[in-house]
């Protein structure tokens, strides 16, 4: 399953990457967790140190064929660009990110390039992909949502987010890439208001005070085993992999 994380920015989309990696990984499963946002935020939420996290030099080339005129180096598969520089989290997941623009010292186009290819060429048995885009609809209109089997689209109900949401999803739909909304930091009745503005809600995670306090703390790491936003991504990622397989079994 490979899940593409977007919604307005400050709506929860990197916090919940961050859970549905955890709730993957608990499955017994390796997951690749990927930021395809400038902003190191996954890193942190992983617990990773974001100091040059960016690939190597020696993993990206100039390709005239490839996105932007960059991308993997010459005989270098996405599978090898995970095990060489993927930063390992855990025994299960494996991190890779473009970088903050420091790191990648601003050569934007040649870490992103090199990223989305690894994202959509990669394709190991008994793996999960969870990649955390950059908020809006830009990077979805841009194709980069193209590899997931399902994007969740996180939308808090104020006015401003079910806007925006309203143009991402629209952007999906015309890209073709299946789609799931997902409320987060709900409270009562937050489900139905955005139902009615949107359509079908796949999974509503609650607000969490203990997510709040972890991230203040820098890090989603610290999150409690009780926690009733981790419970509900637990039952997001049950969902989001019937919904997958439903979506499999239509298309053959």
């Amino acid at each position: 399953m490979k899940l593409a994380i977007t919604g307005k920015g400050g709506a929860g989309k990197t916090a919940l990457a961050a859970l549905c990696t955890r709730v993957l990984a608990e499955r017994g499963r390796s997951v690749l967790a990927v930021d395809l946002d400038r902003s190191p935020g996954l890193a942190v939420s992983l617990g990773i140190d974001p100091v040059d996290i960016a690939l190597p030099d020696e993993a990206i080339e100039e390709r005239a064929d490839a996105l932007y005129g960059w991308g993997l180096a010459s005989g270098v598969t996405a599978a090898e660009a995970v095990a060489r520089f993927g930063t390992r989290v855990s025994e299960a997941v494996t991190f890779v990110g473009q970088g903050n623009i420091n790191s990648a010292r601003n050569h934007t186009k040649e870490y992103v390039s090199a990223v989305r290819a690894i994202v959509e060429e990669f394709d190991e048995p008994g793996w999960d992909v969870v990649v955390d885009l950059e908020a809006g609809p830009s990077t979805p209109f841009q194709g980069y949502a193209a590899f997931a089997s399902l994007a969740l689209v996180c939308i808090e109900a104020t006015p401003a987010s079910v806007f925006a949401a309203r143009r991402i999803i629209s952007t999906l739909d015309y890209t073709g890439t299946p789609t799931g909304i997902v409320v987060t930091k709900g409270r009562q009745g937050d489900a139905e208001w955005v139902a009615a503005e949107l359509g079908p809600v796949l999974a509503t995670i609650p607000f969490d005070v203990e997510v709040r306090t972890a991230e203040q703390q820098g890090s989603l790491t610290t999150l409690g085993d009780g926690s009733d936003a981790l419970h509900a991504v637990r039952l997001l990622c049950n969902v989001a992999e019937t919904t997958v397989r439903g979506d499999e079994m239509m298309a053959r």
